[in-house]
């Protein structure tokens, strides 16, 4: 998810202030933008180009014609994209885009959220228009032979084979893989909690169970 950050400001000046203290708090420099009114913009064209900037239409509409209306000013409209990581970039451009006093402007979505889309590019879905997903072609700007996706990985499709005895595949039960240990063991009961045969307190040094002290 990702905050589009809009403010209106009076001047270019005021815009432009805002974001270097934006960039000095840490923002990309390629996520704000300032769009000013031109000598040739009208009302349509300005709306444009602050919709380019990431602004929704019915907002981009509303800042344009705040400047319209009072061209004297020539308003800077202040855009910063802020992405959800790291976490709390929206809400530090918000106060510092708020602590330049923007221009209150009626109906506009001045924090907007929008959706993160995927690049179908690089990002396919598990399922495809059909079922056989190893079978599609490899994507063509991927540096790796083209082909299937199960032959380029050397992934046979129908793989064929016993199922194992066990969890590890040599074929032998696990308590027989590395040494000789017996399923069932035959042996009586140990004294301690160790197997040697005596008691946890006295393996190490002649500790009494019970001391009398």
């Amino acid at each position: 998810m990702t905050t589009i950050i809009s403010r209106l400001f009076a001047d270019a000046e005021t815009a432009e202030a805002a974001a270097r203290e934006l960039r000095a708090a840490g923002h990309d420099p390629a996520t704000i933008r300032i769009v000013s009114p031109d000598a040739q913009d009208s009302e349509t064209s300005l709306a444009a180009r602050i919709a380019a900037a990431g602004v929704g239409s019915v907002s981009a509409g509303r800042y344009a014609a705040a400047v319209a209306a009072d061209p004297s000013h020539g308003g800077s409209v202040l855009v910063v994209r802020a992405p959800f990581t790291p976490f709390g970039r929206a809400r530090s451009a918000i106060r510092i885009a708020d602590a330049h006093a923007p221009v209150a402007v009626a109906g506009v979505n001045a924090n907007q959220h929008v959706a993160n889309r995927p690049d179908p590019r690089i990002f396919h879905p598990a399922i495809g228009r059909h079922a056989h997903v190893m079978t599609r072609d490899m994507p063509p700007y991927i540096e790796r032979r083209r082909g299937t996706v199960s032959s380029a990985f050397g992934v046979p499709l129908l793989w064929r084979r016993s199922m194992p005895r066990a969890a590890l595949l040599p074929g032998k039960a696990m308590s027989r893989l590395f040494w000789p240990l017996p399923l069932i063991w035959r042996r009586r009961p140990s004294r301690g909690t160790l197997a040697t045969g005596r008691h946890l307190s006295r393996l190490f040094w002649p500790m009494p169970l019970l001391p009398r002290r």
